[in-house]
């Protein structure tokens, strides 16, 4: 058993579709690996509602990967894990993977890399390493081949890019040249080559297939011939041609690319080509046999080769770029959608109080009500996640939450949640995540967040949140006396106050010591009008609605908190930006502004 030692090493990531051959022999994880993946879903289908044992062998699947990274004998490392994970390495990636001098070293890189790379790591499994694992086992059972690690070319892109968005697969065998018809084959022949070394009206070819990736990049193709017992990638469509004279080759190479037209853009733009060439070709011979003159005998077939070769240039170009390894969620499927909002605040013992807001839209279910039942109950979980730059996690928080959808109420509303944290002021990566327990719907995000640092003596003012007057039914936080509800919408409404809440610091190590004045400004928000209504405020000439509001009030101590209430009636629906300004009354030198987006419906 190999010891795992501690790690000293951190690897800088840049973050930017089952079944095994019974015919090989594979080693005991991948045998693990089989049972498991019966459970789980076949690459490329849409079950949106995963069954429990099926969650539960994924976990299971990755669990026991990830212990066999640790325990597994180094040849079985070196069978089973390591020659799978280097097919989804950038090139730079594999570099430093394989300039490691021991094989701890590389494991640690193994698990440090599923660390980095897991979607969301809020799930029990790591879904990238999940869809990895399921890559491997399709692939080994329908791409196989004899020798190490059991799969052809074809699995080698199926384990880095997934299901390709076209797969065309060609039998092979014996087949004519669309162009040469009894009537043009005869003509063709007999007035460009004289009957002499013409070419060849039937040509024969072994199975091969051409995958587009046009879903990871533009023009990205891979062609494949069947070489016996396995397939192998060719980097042009001719080399799949069994006859190499120019003559043959020429027709036989275009015939192969317009069978392949619908497979992606570059190859019917190719097919597009080839044809203008023949038209153009068969309208030469219509006037050179009325005249009795005829074509150099290579001419045709080179200039057709020279259309073939422009033809294929731009997948050419696309291979020289190789594209990142793709991602397919298996489980991690974002399908609840929900909104959510930072607010940050000075917190204690040096740290940063983050509070975030969740917002899910809830539409009420005409069928899911009865006489006998008319209010339906909906089981919400809020969770959060910051991790450090090395993927440690920092601080997690999770919440439940009980929505009652009442018949007789309204028909679209946001069920609303919030949670805190308190974080150190640096870099770090957030996710945050809701599920719907009863209809088994996920929605995430993953991102990079600057937690502020409140430690300078300068005045500072916090973030803006939002609130209204609570409802009986909506949860309370009182805020200056009231008791106000987070609110319930990404939109404001006009008819009914906004109140905003922030916190101002340093009012003493700033220099204000006497009163301080607090300005609003409401403005339209210029960068989120599109341009048609640009356009026409400007022919209309109107002007830019604004409200502004200002108060002077004397200083309570170090630090405030404030909250207004503000009345938008006055403004017209749209989008605005909300700036609030804290200065000294006797010094405007001394200020700090702060502004928050606003959507008046």
């Amino acid at each position: 058993m190999v010891k795992m030692a501690v790690v000293t090493q951190r690897y800088d990531f840049n973050l930017k579709k089952t079944m095994i051959s019974k015919s090989r022999r594979p080693g005991p994880y991948l045998n693990l690996l089989i049972v498991s993946a019966l459970f789980l879903a076949l690459p490329g289908s849409s079950n949106a509602q995963m069954p429990a044992d099926a969650s539960a062998a994924a976990q299971e699947l990755v669990r026991n990967y990830m212990e066999k990274l640790d325990s597994a004998p180094d040849s079985v490392f070196q069978s089973d894990i390591e020659p799978y994970f280097l097919l989804i390495l950038s090139k730079a990636q594999k570099q430093e993977y394989l300039s490691l001098p021991e094989l701890l070293d590389k494991r640690n890189f193994v698990r440090h890399y599923w660390t980095a790379y897991d979607p969301d790591p809020l799930l029990p499994e790591n879904d990238r390493l999940l869809d990895h694992l399921l890559r491997i086992a399709y692939a080994r059972e329908n791409f196989s081949a004899q020798k190490k690690p059991f799969i052809d070319d074809r699995g080698r892109y199926y384990i880095r890019y997934g299901k390709p968005a076209v797969r065309y697969s060609d039998p092979g065998g014996i087949r004519r040249v669309g162009l040469f018809s009894p009537t043009y084959y005869e003509r063709i022949t007999r007035f460009l080559y004289n009957f002499k070394n013409g070419p060849q009206r039937m040509y024969s070819v072994p199975a091969n297939e051409t995958w587009s990736y046009e879903n990871v990049a533009e023009n990205f193709l891979v062609h494949f011939v069947n070489k016996g017992k396995e397939y192998q990638e060719v980097k042009s469509l001719s080399e799949i041609l069994l006859t190499r004279r120019r003559a043959h080759m020429a027709w036989h190479w275009s015939d192969l690319i317009k069978r392949r037209a619908s497979v992606s853009p570059a190859l019917s733009h190719a097919a597009n080509a080839i044809e203008q060439f023949e038209s153009d070709l068969l309208a030469i011979y219509t006037s050179e046999f009325a005249t009795g003159e005829k074509l150099s005998r290579n001419s045709a077939h080179e200039k057709m080769i020279t259309t073939l070769e422009e033809g294929e240039e731009p997948v050419f170009e696309a291979r020289k770029i190789e594209p990142d390894a793709s991602y397919t969620p298996r489980i991690a499927r974002t399908e609840l959608p929900f909104y959510y909002s930072l607010a940050q605040f000075l917190g204690t013992e040096g740290k940063t109080r983050l509070e975030i807001d969740f917002f899910v839209p809830v539409e009420k279910d005409p069928g899911a009500y009865h006489d006998a039942e008319p209010i339906d109950t909906l089981y919400y979980s809020y969770s959060g996640l910051f991790r450090n730059r090395f993927f440690q996690p920092i601080q997690r928080r999770q919440k439940t939450q009980v929505v009652l959808v009442e018949h007789d109420g309204p028909d679209h509303f946001f069920a609303v949640e919030r949670l805190s944290f308190l974080l150190p002021p640096k870099s770090l990566e957030m996710t945050v995540q809701v599920m719907d327990s009863t209809a088994r719907r996920l929605g995430y995000r993953k991102s990079k967040i600057s937690v502020r640092d409140f430690s300078a003596p300068a005045l500072q003012l916090s973030d803006i949140q939002f609130y209204r007057m609570a409802p009986d039914s909506q949860q309370v936080i009182r805020k200056n006396g009231l008791s106000l509800a987070v609110y319930p919408s990404i939109r404001i409404l006009r008819d009914e106050p906004l109140y905003c809440y922030f916190e101002i610091y340093n009012f003493k190590n700033a220099g204000i010591e006497s009163a301080y004045e607090v300005s609003y400004e409401v403005r339209t928000d210029r960068a989120r009008i599109g341009l048609l209504e640009k356009v026409s405020r400007f022919l209309n000439r109107e002007k830019e609605v604004s409200l502004s509001l200002a108060q002077a009030q004397d200083v309570p101590g170090d630090r405030a908190e404030e909250l207004i209430a503000l009345d938008l009636s006055s403004l017209p629906g749209g989008k605005y930006i909300l700036k609030v300004t804290v200065s000294d009354t006797k010094n405007k030198q001394i200020s700090v502004s702060t502004e928050k987006e606003i959507e008046l419906e």
